[in-house]
């Protein structure tokens, strides 16, 4: 039962959960002047829907840093969407609506969830990437500035990058070993 229906489940889960948690924080900057702290929160779904983020990214000459974070970005959220209709297709074969005892099915889930999984980890890395340049180019003006003995930032990823990370592992795992289960049989 859990290899006919486990494949279908997991990759449902995987997709509907990168799609919803882009609504998480996907990057947290902390500006402290004299002080005083603030701190900006921007949702992991604003890297494909703010221009102005971009804008932001060319203004510190980190427009290639940015792009590879939105490719991996939009990549990702394409993989979530084609995990989605994976299951609905699979779950019509389950339910017999779809008559077919290909392992083209299988081997579609495995390429899909192995994808999501590299997607996921292009993600957290390009994150990585991008925001400890945005903390070293805030901190570069702030020296320029001559105000870095009072004025400092640091920008770190959001809880979406590692949540993905974590989904994408998982649900490789469960995924990898429900469909060599169905090849098998």
């Amino acid at each position: 039962m859990i290899k006919k229906w486990g494949s279908c489940v997991f990759s449902f889960i995987a997709g509907v959960l990168a799609l919803a948690l882009s609504a998480c924080s996907g990057m947290v900057a902390v500006k402290t002047v004299m002080g005083q702290s603030t701190t900006d929160i921007t949702k992991a779904f604003k890297v494909l829907t703010d221009k102005n983020l971009l804008t932001q990214a060319k203004a510190a000459g980190l427009q290639s840093e940015f792009m590879t974070m939105k490719v991996f970005s939009i990549i990702l959220t394409v993989l979530a969407a084609l995990l989605i209709v994976y299951s609905i297709i699979v779950l019509l074969k389950n339910v017999n609506v779809l008559k077919s005892e290909s392992k083209i099915f299988s081997i579609v889930g495995l390429i899909l969830i192995g994808l999501f999984l590299i997607a996921s980890i292009g993600v957290l890395v390009s994150s990585n990437i991008y925001a400890g340049a945005m903390a070293e180019h805030a901190n570069k003006l702030f020296e320029q500035l001559n105000i870095s003995a009072v004025a400092s930032a640091s920008v770190k990823i959001g809880v979406y990058q590692p949540i993905m990370l974590a989904t994408g592992i998982v649900s490789a795992l469960a995924i990898a070993f429900c469909e060599i289960k169905n090849i098998k049989d």
